[in-house]
């Protein structure tokens, strides 16, 4: 996809056979960042209709990044200091992207040290700075066998190793994935599982791995899934037999883990061919890219093109219509096309009108070339961090009216309803280096905390309360 090209083909050229077996580097210092462990929410998460919460029925609000490179073997590529200074910009969750590649580099053959020497660190440090982890099963291009139009990652060589490397190729591995064919084409049996089949003893493995760990906010089943386009399957088809695998997926995955909440996309990880998964614990995910390059800075377009014209069927449309969380795993705007700063002001708003309930940046990287990444290669920020770092109501015991942060002013808006009592919001320093707060009920108290620049607000009122906060 043209807007997700990572201009990285020439890491995966060297790296994509290669793995995992490279020295860990060393963590840099991150005294700079003042930030203590903290978390934004406690314990486990889970659903709890269109909200997630929080192990004491909190609702936990997820702002965060995906962390690429894991998924196309840059080692060397994560930090502990990226999680402090992640958790510096009031981010509580990243979304990791894994490959299938790794997982099991020979059929049956599960390779334990991807997760030990690489994820499990990942984790580890997430856990210091308060960072709930999304596992993200990734795939880009469908595999590292297929190097057109760009070198991709996901599914294992062994798997479709004999289909020609080209675009024609991949179309035909894809195809024969949904079609519950065996490696590369072959007829599947019980001695010649399928694809779909070795895919879900896949996740099997990531998930008996980490069924205790409550820091994994939950598992991100299929990154983008593919609609071929070609003659042997409608688009249709491709959802019925992406549906159906979700089902195995599911059932095989909530045998063995019950406590971690289960992400699903549709065709391509956007809108169309979208269907509501009725189970517990479940939560949606879209990515959201559109008008790139193309943006002219009317919000409203971004919100009539969010809402409507991006679902095939505006009744299904989730946002408005389905009782599970919707999160946003995905969107991002390269900071060299025109109106980079409007696209990302404006996206932020319509994701917190509504409100989506977690949204990540693609993404949180070190690169001088790529535009949409986070970060300069000497760690210094490019202009989206001062949108992304934004406050927001980090846990609440109420679900909101609406919140809103405008940008020009720096007066951020939360609406509380009756009966509503206590709110934990962030507040960035480059925002509000100080501030004041303003509510419209005679009993409320604060409780700041400088370190992770967390404000409690605790408050009594029967009628709706609004909290103001503006810099001083």
């Amino acid at each position: 996809m043209r807007r997700k090209i990572y201009a990285i083909t020439m890491l995966l050229v060297i790296s994509f056979l290669v793995t995992p077996i490279l020295s860990l580097q060393s963590s840099q210092n991150i005294s700079s960042y003042g930030v203590v462990s903290y978390s934004s929410g406690k314990g486990w998460l889970r659903t709890e209709g269109k909200w997630i919460v929080d192990s004491e029925g909190n609702i936990v609000i997820l702002r965060g990044a995906n962390f690429m490179g894991y998924e196309f073997g840059a080692w060397d590529s994560h930090t502990e200091e990226d999680y402090a200074r992640m958790a510096s910009w009031g981010f509580n969750v990243v979304r990791l992207p894994i490959a299938w590649h790794y997982i099991e580099p020979q059929p049956g053959a599960y390779n334990s040290s991807y997760f030990e020497i690489y994820v499990d660190r990942d984790i580890a440090w997430a856990k210091k700075y308060g960072i709930y982890i999304i596992l993200d099963m990734h795939q880009w291009y469908w595999s590292p066998h297929f190097s057109h139009p760009h070198r991709g990652n996901g599914m294992p060589v062994w798997l479709v190793g004999e289909y020609p490397d080209s675009e024609e190729g991949r179309r035909k591995a894809i195809t024969d994935f949904w079609l519950g064919k065996g490696p590369n084409g072959t007829v599947a049996s019980q001695t010649n599982p399928s694809m779909q089949d070795r895919y879900v003893e896949a996740w099997k493995y990531v998930a008996s791995r980490y069924s205790n760990e409550p820091f994994i906010m939950g598992y991100d089943l299929f990154n983008e899934p593919q609609d071929p386009k070609t003659e042997d399957m409608t688009s249709q088809q491709v959802a019925d037999s992406l549906f159906s695998l979700y089902d195995k997926l599911i059932e095989t995955i909530r045998a063995i883990d019950s406590s971690h909440i289960i992400i699903y996309q549709t065709l391509g990880g956007g809108a169309w061919w979208a269907r509501l998964i009725d189970n517990p614990n479940i939560a949606f995910s879209c990515h959201y890219y559109d008008l790139d390059e193309t943006y002219n800075g009317n919000v409203t377009e971004i919100e009539n093109d969010f809402l409507n014209r991006r679902w095939n069927l505006p009744q299904i449309n989730p946002i408005k219509n389905w009782g599970i969380p919707i999160l946003v795993g995905e969107f991002g705007y390269d900071v060299n096309w025109e109106n980079c700063e409007l696209w990302v002001r404006d996206v932020l708003f319509i994701l917190e009108k509504y409100p989506i309930k977690g949204h990540l940046w693609w993404s949180y990287y070190k690169h001088d070339t790529f535009g949409n990444v986070l970060l300069y290669e000497n760690g210094s920020e490019r202009l989206q961090v001062k949108y992304l770092d934004r406050p927001y109501p980090a846990t609440m015991t109420f679900q909101p009216q609406k919140w809103f942060f405008d940008f020009e002013t720096k007066e951020f808006l939360l609406a509380a309803p009756p009966g509503a009592n206590t709110v934990q919001i962030y507040l960035p320093k480059r925002h509000y280096s100080t501030f004041e707060v303003f509510l419209d009920s005679d009993n409320w108290q604060k409780v700041w905390n400088d370190n992770n620049r967390i404000l409690t607000i605790h408050f009594t009122s029967e009628k709706l309360v609004h909290i103001t906060i503006v810099p001083s």
